[in-house]
């Protein structure tokens, strides 16, 4: 005899699940119905758990992944301002006369000896600054005729970070950023920075 799945689904849920005494007797088991809340609890507590690890992650994935040195935030500046060649605001040919124009500032224009190792002319200043602090962009020409600036702050350790000191034998650190090749350093109490574009 062939029976129709209609027939049959109609048979099954008109057929008794559960004898009313097995009904009840399961239902006296959980209690007043604490089973039914354990289980809603759960899910909060998964719903809730969920919630939290996708906030964690939101935010792992919004913050700044690598960290950004000090030196490498100074040397993007340099580079910057290098690249954008602004016009000078005094034309000199030496440190001393600069000194007398650069009046005001926190720290004294000086003639860096590292970088005097190399025949450098100096064509003039202008006023910058080096992450927000006042500094001196001065502008040499070198043997080769390229435009190389360097810029001279006063040195602030909790502000610029610990670096090399010339006059101890130190090297300066060297950071290329856009074609630009950046040294940074501290030399008579002033953070100094130099950038001339590679070849």
């Amino acid at each position: 005899m062939k029976v129709l799945l209609k027939d049959a689904t109609k048979d099954y849920f008109e057929r008794p699940q559960l004898a009313e005494h097995t009904l009840k007797k399961l239902q006296s088991l959980s209690g007043d119905g604490s089973v039914e809340r354990e289980g809603r609890k759960n899910h909060i507590r998964r719903i809730v758990g969920a919630s939290i690890a996708l906030m964690v992650v939101s935010l792992l994935f919004f913050l700044p992944h690598d960290k950004v040195s000090i030196q490498q935030k100074i040397a993007q500046e340099v580079a910057k301002k290098h690249l954008k060649m602004e016009p000078l605001d005094i034309s000199a040919s030496t440190v001393s006369e600069l000194r007398r124009q650069f009046v005001g500032l926190e720290f004294v224009v000086t003639q860096s000896q590292w970088l005097s190792r190399h025949a450098h002319m100096l064509t003039g200043a202008r006023l910058s600054s080096i992450q927000g602090v006042a500094a001196a962009q001065l502008r040499f020409k070198t043997e080769q005729g390229e435009m190389m600036t360097l810029y001279e702050t006063g040195y602030d350790s909790q502000r610029f970070g610990v670096l090399p000191e010339i006059e101890t034998g130190a090297v300066p650190v060297t950071v290329t950023v856009n074609g630009v090749r950046v040294n940074i350093w501290q030399e008579n109490g002033l953070l100094m920075a130099s950038a001339l574009n590679l070849p």
